[in-house]
């Protein structure tokens, strides 16, 4: 069933965004789902007038980046209530197999001053499953949130605030058949983080 993000996205243009646009876990006049770097080439255009009717009719939108794309974002962020989080989900490998892509050095920079100067802009590491041998899936090791690294060297601020937090089965992402995060991965991914960024920690 189409849900009010989904449809006006289906209206603009077909199923060509339906990578980018997917259901929101937000309540109470706010919405996500939206992924501006993952828009499809070509539909950049109509992503902005998605976004500027979703805020338009009195939403708050939160968009979700993963560093790629951040001429488009800059665009989005010029739209009034509009806000944003910039996922890190690994390294370069780790971000390509789970968005398709990972953002060069100067773009994670451009994405991470444009979510410092958003009003309630957040900048975290994401732990979502990751594709493992066989077929399998598995939750983040200690190297992935080494990405820490990538993120402090893209900004050239080791005191950037970083926040550490995971999926849970009510949000939208899929759980990939693991059970929940056990809370000692989230101790090891703020130890790894903080080699490199000193304020990290994790989501209250």
């Amino acid at each position: 069933m189409l849900n009010r993000t989904t449809l006006i996205a289906y209206l603009l243009s077909g199923h060509d965004m339906e990578c980018c646009v997917t259901r929101s876990d937000m309540l109470h006049g706010k919405i996500a789902g939206i992924y501006p770097s993952l828009c499809p080439d070509g539909q950049e255009e109509n992503l902005l007038i998605l976004v500027d009717r979703l805020a338009k009719g009195g939403l708050q939108v939160w968009l979700q980046v993963d560093g790629r794309k951040p001429a488009l974002l800059e665009k989005l962020l010029h739209i009034k209530d509009v806000h944003v989080i910039l996922n890190v989900v690994g390294g370069a490998d780790a971000a390509g197999r789970i968005f398709g892509g990972a953002p060069s050095k100067e773009d994670l920079a451009k994405t991470i001053a444009l979510v410092q100067a958003s009003p309630d802009g957040i900048i975290r590491f994401l732990a979502v499953p990751h594709p493992a041998d066989g077929g399998q899936w598995a939750w983040p090791q200690r190297a992935d949130a080494a990405a820490a690294q990538m993120v402090a060297e893209a900004c050239g601020q080791p005191t950037l605030p970083y926040v550490i937090t995971a999926i849970t089965p009510d949000m939208a992402w899929d759980m990939r058949g693991l059970d929940a995060l056990p809370e000692q991965n989230m101790l090891v991914y703020r130890s790894a983080s903080r080699q490199f960024l000193f304020k990290a920690d994790i989501a209250k």
